[in-house]
C-alpha cells in the first residue's frame, strides 16, 4: 500500500462543503468562512500522516503484527492499544523511544 493510498482514504467528496474544506455562512447579508466541520478533522489526519514520515512498508501494519519478546514490550503494546482506544480523549501524547529495530 502506498502513502498516497492511505492519505486518499481521508479525502472524500464532502456534501457539506463540496470538497473545498470551507463552509460559507450568510447571516444578515454578512458572509463568513469557517473550516468544514466534516472535512477539517480528515484534513488534519491527512496532514499528520504526510508529516509522520512513516515508511511505506509499515502502512498496512497494526497491533496484531507486533510480536513482543519481553514483559516490558508486552506492557508497551498494551499501553499503545489503550491509548488508541481512548484517543482523542487522552490527556497527552505517547512516545516510545529506542534504537532502530527494537519494535517501537
Amino acid at each position: 500500500m502506498e502513502k498516497g493510498e492511505i492519505i486518499s482514504q481521508f479525502v472524500d467528496s464532502c456534501t457539506n462543503c463540496g470538497g473545498i474544506g470551507w463552509v460559507v455562512k450568510s447571516i444578515k447579508s454578512v458572509e463568513s468562512v469557517s473550516p468544514c466541520p466534516e472535512c477539517h478533522p480528515k484534513d488534519r489526519m491527512k496532514k499528520s500522516l504526510a508529516n509522520a514520515a512513516i515508511p511505506p512498508r509499515y502502512f498496512d501494519r497494526g497491533f496484531q503484527e507486533y510480536s513482543w519478546h519481553s514483559d516490558l514490550q508486552k506492557q508497551a503494546q498494551l499501553r499503545a492499544i489503550d491509548y488508541v482506544d481512548k484517543f482523542p480523549d487522552v490527556p497527552r501524547g505517547i512516545l516510545f523511544s529506542g534504537p532502530p529495530g527494537v519494535g517501537k
